[in-house]
């Protein structure tokens, strides 16, 4: 048998929340179980210490579309558009705040920020304190 020499007490508890750049790798229009039409999408976020991939999904319900709303600002594409298209949305970059998933280790966006709410953040002031929900 080979040993693994897997360094037991080397173990991370997952890439830190916080403020990431990130940019929006591929974007596809897709029909959910729910019946809903929406979006796919993957992110690669990142700083100068972590790079990850985040898979983020958009459903285009009235009570939902806030969120589209918010990447949209993010990243300077022009939301109300009629001609929104996902090649628009494909190879943009932004920031924004992401936090760990109930349970997971794992990072999910908290919130799209644009230019001037990513300028004002610091993460001296602690991750609820700077995204408002």
């Amino acid at each position: 048998m080979a040993k693994l020499n897997h360094n037991p007490e080397e173990i991370e508890d997952g890439i830190p929340e916080g403020l990431y750049d990130f940019q929006v790798t591929s974007a596809a229009l897709t029909e959910f179980r729910t019946g809903n039409n929406g979006m796919t999408m993957v992110l690669n976020a990142f700083n100068n210490d972590y790079n990850f991939t985040v898979y983020e999904n958009f459903t285009f319900t009235a009570k939902s579309k806030w969120k589209l709303k918010r990447l949209c600002e993010a990243i300077g594409v022009e939301f109300d558009s009629d001609e929104l298209d996902t090649d628009d949305i494909e190879g943009k970059a932004g920031k924004a705040v992401f936090r760990r998933k109930k349970g997971d280790m794992y990072l999910e966006v908290g919130k799209f920020l644009t230019a001037e709410e990513a300028e004002g953040w610091t993460a001296d002031k602690g991750f609820e304190d700077n995204v408002p929900f």
